[in-house]
């Protein structure tokens, strides 16, 4: 049993030691609670405090009333949030497989949940699902409405500078890139229009082509026919003038002859009525070639220009696409050393956990210590109480004697050398005591 006392004894001056702050004023009181409240868990500080004002109190030192307004403002946070818990959602769906990290401690401390679905994440609506645009859609646009359409991709260019602004805004960046990837689409769709309709243009220009050269064969041979007739119409011409100051004085038999002159040129006369058709037919044909000649010009103009507009889309939409996937290269490094840092901050909560359980169950021990210590103190004030009245009652007897020695003195004031000898042979441990 003194054995035990002695062991509680040195713990109580060991703890005691530890607990100086108590002697040193509020301030530096104040400030180590702060300090606790900054580098440990507010729960340990505020049990710190109770523990200082129970001592404070327990050994009779008068404290003050004094809490600062960290403390208070820390004190009534931990309060209000006793039973929060933080979770960390990664996916948006709830029905996941998650991985849950119970608190070691008591409810004081916040619950982590950790929820990722690296299997079926691609199903989830965090991803873009192409086509965006279905294939069974017919694109059918006028001109004007494509020309408009481009015009339009060209203008919302600047979505590149909206995305930018938006780096840490995911959702609104997924927005953007299915936003990009419906233009994209309906580029692509637009360009496949137009290269249908130029290669339809391209095989109705080469039928024409194909037209013009016929007809240029035919308007070939058909002069061709024509100077041959207009030959033959001058040599019959020639030959009829020729033969007309012959024609008065000739015999019966030249009659004849002129009569068959005169058929000929009735049919020089039918024969002119067909050149002069056949040059009306020709000027006809000459201007539906020069007609078709003009349109085919600008068809080919028409399609060439369409083709460099689709070149410079296309050209675009691979700048777009490139620019896109750096963006999303950097965003997927982004999101893989933020896994990192959740997996070492989860890492540092385990520790944390742990430490605070043998932080926990050290204070247990503690407070155990403390008990014994008070239990201690309580039997050395009972018998330093008792002390306290035996010397009571020792003053009350030296005053007891010391009355009577006056009394005596009194008394006996002949006798007062040998009386007072007497008495000091009598009463020695009054005399020490004096």
């Amino acid at each position: 049993m003194p054995v035990y006392v002695g062991l509680l004894q040195w713990r109580l001056r060991d703890v005691l030691g530890n607990l100086r702050l108590i002697h040193q004023g509020s301030q530096q009181r104040e400030d180590c609670i702060a300090n606790l409240f900054q580098t440990q868990s507010p729960a340990l500080a505020l049990r710190w405090q109770l523990a200082f004002r129970f001592l404070a109190c327990s050994t009779g030192i008068h404290e003050e009333h004094y809490v600062s307004e960290a403390v208070e403002n820390n004190v009534s946070d931990c309060r209000e949030y006793r039973d929060a818990g933080t979770i960390t959602d990664v996916c948006n769906s709830t029905d996941l497989p998650e991985v849950e990290i119970i608190s070691l401690l008591e409810e004081q401390l916040p619950h982590y949940k950790l929820r990722a679905d690296t299997i079926y994440g691609y199903d989830h609506d965090d991803w873009l699902h192409t086509p965006l645009i279905s294939p069974d859609v017919n694109i059918d646009l006028t001109t004007e409405q494509i020309e408009e359409t481009l015009k339009y991709f060209l203008l919302c260019a600047e979505r590149v500078g909206q995305m930018t602004k938006t780096y840490n805004d995911i959702d609104a960046v997924t927005r953007l890139l299915e936003e990009k990837e419906r233009d994209l689409e309906l580029a692509a769709r637009i360009g496949q229009s137009l290269l249908k309709k130029n290669k339809t243009l391209t095989e109705r220009n080469e039928l024409l082509e194909e037209q013009v050269e016929h007809i240029r064969e035919e308007v070939s041979q058909l002069r061709h026919e024509l100077s041959m007739k207009d030959e033959l119409l001058q040599f019959y011409t020639s030959a009829a003038e020729e033969s007309e100051p012959d024609s008065i004085c000739s015999t019966p038999l030249k009659r004849n002859e002129s009569s068959s002159s005169v058929q000929n040129y009735f049919h020089f006369d039918s024969l002119q009525k067909k050149l002069k058709d056949l040059e009306e037919e020709n000027v006809v044909l000459r201007t539906e070639a020069c007609q078709l000649k003009t349109e085919t010009i600008t068809y080919e103009e028409k399609e060439q220009q369409l083709v460099n507009d689709c070149v410079k889309e296309l050209r675009d939409a691979n700048l777009q696409i490139a620019s896109i996937s750096e963006e999303l290269a950097k965003k997927t490094e982004d999101a893989a050393r933020q896994q990192e840092e959740i997996t070492h901050l989860l890492s540092q909560i385990v520790d944390l956990q742990k430490k605070a359980k043998a932080c926990t169950v050290e204070n247990e021990e503690l407070v155990q210590h403390l008990g014994a210590a008070k239990d201690a103190q309580r039997q050395l004030t009972a018998e330093l109480r008792e002390l306290e009245d035996k010397y009571a009652e020792c003053m009350e007897m030296l005053h007891e004697a010391q009355e009577e020695l006056k009394n005596l003195r009194n008394k006996t004031m002949p006798n007062a050398i040998s009386r007072r000898y007497h008495s000091l042979g009598l009463f020695p441990m009054v005399r020490s005591l004096i």
